[in-house]
C-alpha cells in the first residue's frame, strides 16, 4: 500500500472512531440529564375530564338522523344536536319513512337532471 493510501484509510478509520466517541458521550450525558428533569405538571384536559367524570358516564338516548335510536354519553349531545338529532327514542317507523323520504328525493333530482338534459338538446 503507498503511502497516500494508507494515509487516506487512516483518515477514515479516526472519523468513524471519533464519530462512536461522540455517539456515544451524548447517550451517556442524554440519559444522565433525563434522570435530573422535573416532572410535568398534569394537564389541563386531564384535569376538567376527572372534574366531568360524572357527567362522562351519564348516558342519554338519541334518534340519530331521524332514522335509529342509540345511546351516546351526554357530552356528545350538542355535536349531535347541531346536525339535527333530537334526544328521545326514534317514533316507530321513523326509519321506514326516512328511507321513503330519501328516495322520493333521488328520484326527484335524477327526474330534475333529465329535464335539463332534455332542455339543453
Amino acid at each position: 500500500m503507498d503511502r497516500r493510501t494508507r494515509a487516506r484509510y487512516a483518515g477514515i478509520a479516526c472519523a468513524g472512531l471519533a464519530g462512536i466517541g461522540l455517539f456515544a458521550t451524548s447517550a451517556i450525558a442524554g440519559s444522565a440529564g433525563s434522570a435530573a428533569k422535573p416532572a410535568k405538571p398534569p394537564k389541563a384536559a386531564k384535569a376538567k375530564a376527572a372534574a366531568d367524570a360524572t357527567s362522562a358516564t351519564e348516558k342519554i338516548s338519541l334518534c340519530h338522523k331521524q332514522m335509529v335510536s342509540i345511546r351516546v354519553s351526554a357530552n356528545a349531545w350538542p355535536a349531535h344536536q347541531r346536525h339535527g338529532d333530537v334526544q328521545g327514542a326514534c317514533a316507530e317507523g321513523s326509519r321506514a319513512a326516512a328511507k321513503a323520504q330519501k328516495k322520493a328525493a333521488k328520484a326527484a333530482a335524477k327526474a330534475e337532471k333529465a329535464k335539463k338534459a332534455d332542455d339543453a338538446a
